[in-house]
């Protein structure tokens, strides 16, 4: 679809369909028991089943959470590993810096949302110019073309609140808010990233948010409202 928008670039209400089926699949996935992760989001992951629905697909990386590395030899596998199932431009900071021990869980999958709607909107990935580097310092720029309004942009970032602060829980609340935003009342997406991002362990625990018992359900109902 992209490929035949190079010239007239897709619309924000274009993008925002795709970036709610896309986003029902990876709350399906976060909220599975256990848990999993794509770990490979990204533009050529999405099938075009009919002009108004798309659908998550290669599921070749996914996998449950595992614990993070404690030492050099499962440092060096772990890295292995995201080398051989990720793409580079879509990793979240702590899959980049392996040695850092940060955890790869469902965050992961959630910051390459981000890129995602980043690259549905510009045709390109955020952190394509400078590489690593910009990934681990969140350095990344809005191109002039093709203008979208500043919500969705502060969406974007929403999703690029660094990894390595306590920034956890209002990255959260950024990403409900402009996702509200940008919809102008059609909640279902504010929903479904509602509960893809909050049925996720907080940082400072290995426990799992409430959010995912209590709510997902409606995330869910929303979600089949609109599509049927």
């Amino acid at each position: 679809m992209m490929n035949r928008r190079l010239r007239e670039r897709l619309t924000e209400a274009e993008i925002l369909q795709i970036f709610v089926d896309v986003c029902e699949g990876v709350a399906y996935m976060h909220n599975s028991r256990p848990p999993l992760l794509h770990r490979d989001l990204k533009v050529e992951n999405i099938l075009q089943s009919s002009p108004t629905a798309f659908k998550l697909c290669d599921f070749g990386s996914a996998t449950t959470v595992s614990n993070p590395p404690t030492n050099t030899q499962e440092i060096r596998a772990l890295e292995a590993d995201l080398n051989r199932h990720t793409t580079l431009q879509y990793r979240a900071p702590e899959m980049v810096d392996v040695h850092s021990k940060r955890p790869v869980n469902e965050k992961s999958d959630v910051w390459a949302l981000g890129v995602l709607l980043y690259k549905l909107c510009y045709y390109t990935t955020p952190f394509e110019e400078h590489g690593p580097l910009a990934i681990l310092n969140v350095q990344y720029r809005i191109p002039p073309y093709p203008i979208y309004s500043q919500d969705m942009n502060h969406l974007i970032g929403a999703f690029f609140v660094t990894f390595f602060t306590h920034q956890f829980d209002f990255r959260m609340g950024q990403i409900r808010c402009y996702a509200n935003t940008v919809l102008r009342g059609q909640l279902f997406l504010n929903f479904l990233i509602m509960y893809t991002v909050f049925a996720v362990p907080s940082r400072n625990s290995h426990t799992t948010c409430q959010y995912r018992h209590h709510c997902y359900p409606m995330a869910i109902h929303k979600a089949n409202t609109h599509f049927h």
